[in-house]
């Protein structure tokens, strides 16, 4: 009789463990909520949705949405042309969309101890691909990319504009529509000092191909910008293989950022700022697939393996002829002696 009552013992022994160590994990889970803030909180589209009734937490998407569809119409942009595409395309599936929030918050026996938090889900949203504003459309445009990017946009609330994705890059022919010939005087130095110390303004160079003008002595002249602000190059020969040359020579007092992940630029001269910002990848660019191709943001590019074979979209080629051009024009204290860059960490 004494054995059993030992045993019975020992059960409710463990028993109260088992129950003490579910308060400490409660109680420690809880503190871990705690102390982590919880800083947004479940959210449907960015809109918190934290507490509250299924129909209060309705009537406040519901609310939400209303107000995003009566903003302006979305901007659909290219360098080629502007599309606007009214909201009233957008159709927004309110029930579908607490249903997928209530499954993703609901307790669960892996997660009993602590509800989920933080978890952001977007809104439902279908467009109707026969809708006359989508019909109107150009062929030229990749409708089914463009839908998603709508809906992905709408399904967030989001007011960025779009950037248009095309089935074929539209051609663009260039054509000349004025050549002028200007005689520039000899300026002496405090002239060209004056003149560079009253410049001001944002420079933006895009979708160009520089290239100097020939000279009697045969060779070429070339581009030197000198800004106070910022100069930004970027979308220069977009999804080409073949890189386009800038002749010139860049001069910031204050950044430089230039790009070549779409676009495939050399620039022949040097560049000089208090902040320079390369951005480049190596290798093929395309709105169309190609054989092993990588699918990000709805573009199409190398591999790693196959950029580490090919030469990058954005190289800076030092020309001295150019940069003693600008040298002569504007005379500044620099220094003079290249230092060869150090490369610290190198990946594909």
């Amino acid at each position: 009789m004494g054995d059993v009552r030992v045993g019975k013992g020992k059960r409710t022994s463990i028993i109260l463990v088992i129950i003490g160590i579910s308060v400490v994990l409660f109680s420690l889970f809880s503190r871990l909520q705690v102390a982590a803030g919880a800083q947004e909180g479940p959210s449907v589209a960015g809109i918190l949705l934290e507490g509250g009734s299924l129909d209060e937490k309705r009537e406040v998407i519901q609310e939400e949405v209303l107000h995003w569809k009566q903003g302006s119409p979305i901007r659909l942009e290219s360098d080629y042309e502007t599309i606007y595409v009214d909201r009233s395309l957008f159709h927004f599936q309110i029930e579908e969309t607490l249903a997928a929030f209530e499954e993703k918050t609901k307790r669960r026996l892996s997660n009993f101890f602590l509800k989920p938090t933080n978890v952001q889900v977007p809104l439902v949203v279908r467009v109707d691909e026969n809708d006359e504003a989508i019909r109107d459309w150009p062929e030229r445009i990749n409708k089914e990319v463009m839908i998603n990017k709508l809906i992905a946009l709408a399904s967030e609330l989001q007011e960025n504009e779009v950037e248009i994705v095309y089935q074929t890059e539209p051609s663009r022919e260039m054509e000349t529509t004025a050549e002028v010939t200007v005689s520039l005087p000899q300026l002496s130095e405090t002239i060209v000092q004056s003149i560079s110390e009253n410049l001001n303004g944002k420079v933006k160079i895009r979708h160009s191909r520089i290239e100097g003008l020939e000279k009697e002595n045969g060779g070429k002249g070339s581009l030197i910008i000198y800004a106070k602000d910022d100069i930004l190059i970027e979308r220069n020969n977009r999804f080409e293989d073949d890189p386009a040359p800038i002749k010139g020579f860049f001069y910031s007092k204050n950044n430089i950022e230039a790009y070549g992940n779409e676009a495939n630029i050399r620039i022949e001269g040097g560049i000089s700022a208090q902040k320079i910002i390369l951005n480049g990848i190596r290798g093929r660019a395309s709105i169309l697939p190609f054989k092993a191709a990588q699918f990000i943001e709805f573009r199409y590019y190398e591999g790693w393996k196959e950029q580490a074979k090919r030469d990058s979209r954005l190289q800076i080629v030092c020309d001295k002829d150019i940069i003693n051009n600008y040298s002569d024009l504007v005379p500044e204290k620099r220094v003079y002696n290249v230092v060869s860059p150090k490369i610290l960490e190198k990946q594909y």
